[in-house]
């Protein structure tokens, strides 16, 4: 006889009026981590990832406390949270970086750059120029 198991995930429903049966007292206790986020970033003139770190913090204790949301769940959602987070911004950079090493011709350098320069001698090019000797960039 084989036996089998069922899970039925819950799905967390919080309270509107967790704390305190106000909501009002409810939406200023939801808007901690972000005071601690921009008292941290602001204020205090600590780096953003810290501050992050700081607000992420303060959100799930704030979820697990105030509003009984179980643990596992609250870190679910902040690991949730992170990944759509980064999504846009690593595509936003990783685009960025493409863009940038597709205007850039192969073989150019940065330093001397051909096209802010009229004359192929300010960079140290050997060939023949009406210049009788050749200019470092």
């Amino acid at each position: 006889m084989t036996r089998t198991i069922e899970y039925q995930a819950a799905t967390f429903q919080p309270d509107i009026e967790a704390v305190g049966g106000s909501l009002g007292v409810s939406a200023l206790v939801a808007a901690i981590p972000l005071l601690v986020l921009f008292v941290m970033l602001g204020a205090l003139r600590i780096t953003a990832w810290i501050s992050g770190l700081a607000a992420l913090a303060a959100s799930l204790v704030v979820a697990v406390a105030a509003y009984s949301m179980p643990v596992d769940q609250a870190l679910l959602s902040g690991a949730w949270g992170a990944a759509f987070g980064f999504f846009p911004i690593l595509w936003i950079v990783i685009n960025a970086i493409w863009v940038y090493n597709m205007t850039v011709a192969p073989g150019t350098s940065t330093s001397c750059d051909a096209r802010s320069r009229p004359s192929a001698t300010t960079c140290g090019c050997r060939r023949s120029s009406s210049r009788s000797a050749s200019v470092p960039c």
